[in-house]
């Protein structure tokens, strides 16, 4: 995991990386519209796609679902972070190594 926060780092050269969960981990950006958002993290996601991690028996590499929410006026954060789940699941649930945000997902972008 500390190596995928580190990646996370570098993609975003920013201290906006949390871990919120055992796997999960979310990325706050300000001032960017739902495209801007959905190519950044398209970007984390090719990033991830194209490293290579090591560990002590072998290189191995991963992937990862991204899903996407915007924090509306009025919404909880406990709200927000529900409607990122959900995309995320859905990302996942489309065949991983995605980005997810409501309509609009990888394949679409393409």
């Amino acid at each position: 995991m500390v190596e995928i926060a580190e990646l996370l780092q570098d993609c975003i050269q920013s201290h906006n990386v949390y871990r919120i969960g055992g796997e999960e981990f979310l990325i706050v950006l300000k001032g960017h519209s739902a495209t801007q958002a959905f190519d950044f993290a398209e970007s984390i996601r090719k990033s991830v796609e194209n490293a290579v991690f090591r560990t002590y028996q072998q290189n191995i590499k991963i992937t990862v679902s991204i899903g996407i929410a915007q924090l509306k006026k009025g919404q909880t954060f406990r709200e927000f972070l529900r409607t990122a789940d959900k995309n995320l699941y859905s990302a996942k649930n489309k065949g991983r190594n995605l980005v997810h945000y409501g309509s609009m997902s990888i394949t679409e972008a393409i």
